[in-house]
């Protein structure tokens, strides 16, 4: 009987930790402004199997490799219900075409990226992607972190960075969100995710979001060019050390593109360990809160990928899952890949 009664309360323990990271109970959504393109579809005709492309950085001269992908990215999308696979900088471009049509959406990580080189080139191939898509009626959702707010922007109005980018102080920082009062559809929808308003206050209140970029698109930047105006809706900015206001979050107004300024794969698989022992990133936030509001980040992303039917063919997508390739303990290495605490290498 107590063996029993052991084994029983082991059978209940996956229960009570589900129950102890539920989210809060449902909450009212904020109005917000009307018209947009709503890409929202019944669950019932969702992709149960998602899977999102992440598209690799460039190693460098540094390391032995070609290209990297932080493993926290991976994380991110894998919590929320999808398979990742890899899209190489390097590949043909039938090769890079032909993954590209079988996913069901992208992601695009934060770095340091030559928007003169090869990189700009292949985010316009996820960018350009998307919006055809769109213009089909079919989702395909691409999400632009870091660095990403800044490359949407710039393909959006095809003007260089310095005609659009401020300094801004939000390096190695947390910060609230100020929501702007455009209507979140996809990322706090209610009927996808009952309580997520909660989320949005919880951004509000506390600063759980975490920055690490010295450059920024101002509000009033933005609505100096049409291009953006006519693409993209704020939705939420914040305020660097110096009191400047930039850009947090923008969605697309017409397509299922997503670009943050703030790294929602940090707080729930970043520690900022560095390989001397001493700690690098010291504000990524690590609290319950901070963890539960950026994975729904992940998991609202994840959503709107569902809404895309497509498939690789039976056996194609075992061989192009990111497990295929090798990942490390990166925080050990120098330099740039040192930021991340495991990173699949190619």
């Amino acid at each position: 009987l107590v063996v029993g009664a052991a084994l029983a309360s082991l059978l209940w323990l996956p229960v009570v930790c589900l129950l102890g990271l539920r989210e809060p109970n449902p909450g009212q959504r904020a109005p917000g402004a009307q018209g947009a393109v709503s890409f929202q579809s019944k669950e019932s005709h969702l992709n149960d199997r998602p899977v999102i492309a992440i598209l690799a950085s460039d190693c460098g001269i540094l390391y032995n490799c070609s290209s990297y992908i932080p493993a926290s990215y991976v994380h991110l999308l894998e919590q929320g219900g999808a398979q990742v696979v890899p899209l190489h900088p390097e590949m043909p471009d039938d090769e890079f075409d032909h993954v590209l049509s079988h996913v069901n959406g992208a992601m695009t990580i934060g770095g340091f990226f030559d928007l003169n080189g090869t990189a700009e080139y292949h985010i316009r191939k996820l960018y350009d992607h998307a919006l055809k898509l769109a213009k089909g009626g079919e989702v395909f959702p691409l999400w632009a972190t870091c660095v990403g707010i800044h490359d949407v922007a710039q393909m959006a109005t095809g003007v260089v960075y310095g005609e659009f980018l401020h300094r801004t102080s939000a390096d190695n920082l947390a910060l609230p969100l100020r929501f702007t009062g455009v209507q979140e559809r996809e990322l706090f929808d209610e009927s996808s995710f009952p309580g997520s308003a909660v989320y949005r206050q919880w951004l509000q209140d506390a600063a759980l979001t975490f920055h690490h970029h010295l450059w920024g698109i101002l509000p009033e930047t933005f609505q100096r060019f049409q291009a953006l105006r006519d693409s993209f809706e704020i939705v939420a900015t914040a305020v660097d050390r110096n009191g400047q206001e930039f850009i947090a979050l923008m969605q697309g107004r017409h397509h299922a593109i997503f670009a943050s300024a703030f790294h929602p794969e940090k707080p729930a698989f970043e520690w900022g360990l560095h390989r001397t022992g001493l700690l690098q990133n010291t504000q990524i936030p690590h609290s319950r809160r901070a963890i539960l509001v950026n994975l729904h980040f992940g998991a609202a992303f994840v959503q709107q990928a569902r809404q895309n039917l497509r498939k690789f063919l039976p056996g194609e997508l075992s061989k192009r899952l990111i497990y295929n390739h090798r990942v490390d303990y990166t925080a050990r290495f120098p330099e740039l890949i040192r930021y991340f605490e495991q990173s699949y290498i190619f």
